[in-house]
């Protein structure tokens, strides 16, 4: 049986109380988090997306309809058993994870952006410098894997169902916006530039292999 990801969402603004649904709202206390994070919670004995009005307002239509997917699918992530515990990923800040982590964004947005032979070669140097990573930092494939699929599952179904065309959509995936900290957002990012749709099978094979690897 499939899982539906829409469904009910509120819009929350901390500073005035107000708040806005796609249905009606329950009665009785609002969950104290609405209005300071862009998560799920559950109200009434529902599962809600909610999002942060001021975040929402100052985005443009298409990161809106990326955020608003992203946190949409994460309502249907536990019955499909894809909510993942939160990986430790404090490697990613230091000089040697981002280091290796850059290389490897850098080799796959290469392999997006190529075909054959060297779409190979930029898939055998991603999973090189992803393996290199990881032999400095030991816990690093079981953390990362985690965040890969909780996080970089939903960003990746959000960024295909939303972009206007296949280029737009492996645009968003090879430029990935700039961080100030990698240990949550890296691995968002990862999993969609390994997911992307629009290319072979043969990488859908690499990303399996690179996502346990």
């Amino acid at each position: 049986m499939g899982h539906i990801a829409v469904g009910p969402m509120v819009i929350a603004d901390a500073a005035t109380g107000t708040i806005a649904t796609n249905q009606p709202a329950p009665e009785g206390a609002r969950p104290r988090s609405l209005g300071f994070a862009n998560a799920i919670t559950q109200w009434d004995g529902q599962t809600w997306s909610t999002f942060v009005w001021q975040l929402l307002a100052s985005f443009d239509e298409p990161s809106r309809g990326v955020l608003m997917m992203h946190e949409l699918f994460h309502r249907v992530e536990r019955p499909l058993g894809l909510m993942t515990e939160d990986g430790q990923n404090g490697h990613l800040d230091t000089l040697e994870g981002r280091y290796w982590q850059l290389l490897e964004w850098r080799a796959l947005a290469r392999a997006l952006g190529s075909s054959g032979a060297e779409r190979t070669a930029a898939v055998k140097d991603a999973l090189a410098f992803r393996f290199a990573r990881r032999q400095l930092f030991p816990a690093a494939a079981a953390n990362e894997v985690l965040e890969e699929i909780r996080e970089g599952l939903a960003h990746y179904t959000a960024t295909v169902i939303t972009a206007s065309s296949p280029l737009k959509c492996a645009v968003s995936i090879i430029f990935p916006p700039e961080f100030t900290t990698y240990a949550r957002s890296s691995p968002e990012f990862s999993a969609p530039a390994c997911l992307d749709s629009f290319i072979t099978t043969a990488f859908f094979v690499s990303f399996f292999i690179l996502m346990f690897f």
